[in-house]
């Protein structure tokens, strides 16, 4: 297999998004996983696995409504195929 992807989970201390992390990391599926949330991981009701799975993975916080906590691809994430050089947050 070639190099795996690197992922960027907005919103990934939710429900759909903590499910998502500990699924990537369980199944070695990333190079590297950055998560952005407003809601610290300490402070949300994650599972042991989870827990576990957040160790892992790059956690920054932030509001998505606030445009400087949107990416702009510092650690080369990218947006279907383009390479993400401006912040995509509306």
């Amino acid at each position: 297999m070639a190099d795996k992807p690197r992922f960027l989970v907005l919103g990934g201390v939710g429900f759909i998004g903590r499910n998502l992390v500990q699924y990537l990391v369980e199944q070695d599926l990333a190079s590297k996983i950055r998560v952005i949330d407003k809601v610290l991981p300490a402070t949300a009701f994650l599972t042991p696995a989870q827990k576990a799975a957040f160790e892992k993975v790059e956690f920054k916080q932030g509001n998505l409504v606030n445009p400087s906590t949107c990416p702009s691809g510092p650690a080369g994430q990218t947006a279907g195929r383009e390479p993400m050089t401006q912040p995509r947050c509306a």
